[in-house]
């Protein structure tokens, strides 16, 4: 089955699964997409029912996987060329996912045993105030096209509205959303973290045109390189802990130190589709590049 197209009984084959509209109040709903996106396959693999695998009982709620069976399962193309999320990338949904009490997860010789927790709770029509799924479906399965406008006036208004609308407004608003930056209030915490790093690259001798002058917190390079760490936190889900780690690391490593001349560069995507900043990250990680730094490069300090 494919597109959603019933099978022989007129139903969509391969079940379904329920998401409550409240996760939008949800740490989840604001933490980093790839974790939304292996939340949500996570849920869509569990079993709907016990099954036998191997002579062991996977039970409701629970899914056998692999790292590689999650990269491939949301992996995508970029013209031929297949993508997948970072091994990385799935370790620190899955430790996120636990730390939160979202899951439960067991190694075992197979790969991993993750539990959705409440997934009984959560995928139980009954528990959204409904018997079955039918009676909502019956109350809101008539085409839109005919609804009458004396029951229907605020969905025939919102529906009218979008099609007033059009795709050329709705990019425009998307536009102004991209292009809108924190303030300078907003990126009081991180304003320090840009200082100390472009004070660090000055004194070692790195070339900037806003290093000609004495480096404050309201200096341009500082302010966009605060956005970049902001940016790196609320969008892209790394901790503060993680992101000093990886600038200490730019400052002494003789490779990288030449590379980034600003912070602002780190989220510009490089040649592979990474960010230049998770680039940095991978390096960092290979054996032999966490050695301790020369006296006096560390953000800490």
């Amino acid at each position: 089955m494919t597109d959603g197209q019933p099978d022989k009984n007129g139903y969509i084959s391969d079940g379904y699964y329920l998401k409550a509209r409240c996760i939008q109040n949800s740490e989840i709903a604001h933490t980093s997409p790839y974790i939304r996106e292996i939340w949500d396959w996570l849920i869509r693999e569990a079993n709907h029912n016990d099954r036998r695998l191997n002579g062991n009982v996977i039970r409701r709620g629970q899914c056998l996987t692999r790292f590689k069976d999650i990269q491939e399962g949301l992996s995508w193309f970029i013209g031929f060329r297949k993508m997948k999320y970072r091994k990385w990338q799935v370790e620190k949904a899955i430790r996120w996912l636990s730390d939160h009490n979202m899951i439960e997860s067991q190694k075992t010789t197979r790969g991993m045993l993750i539990n959705i927790v409440k997934y009984c709770y959560f995928q139980d029509p009954k528990n959204y105030g409904l018997r079955n799924l039918n009676e909502s479906d019956n109350e809101s399965n008539t085409d839109s096209n005919t609804l009458p406008v004396d029951k229907t006036s605020t969905k025939a208004t919102t529906i009218a509205t979008m099609e007033q609308q059009g795709t050329d407004t709705i990019h425009n608003e998307l536009n102004k959303l991209k292009k809108e930056k924190p303030s300078n209030g907003n990126l009081t915490a991180y304003l320090p973290l840009s200082l100390a790093f472009h004070e660090k690259q000055k004194t070692g001798g790195r070339q900037h045109q806003d290093f000609k002058q004495t480096l404050t917190e309201n200096s341009r390079v500082v302010v966009a390189g605060a956005e970049t760490i902001e940016k790196l936190q609320r969008t892209d889900g790394e901790s503060i802990k993680d992101i000093q780690a990886v600038l200490d690391f730019i400052l002494h490593d003789g490779f990288w130190a030449n590379q980034v001349a600003s912070l602002s560069s780190l989220r510009r995507k490089s040649r592979n589709g990474l960010l230049k900043y998770f680039n940095v990250k991978n390096s960092m990680q290979q054996p032999g590049k966490t050695e301790s730094k020369p006296n006096g490069w560390d953000l800490c300090r």
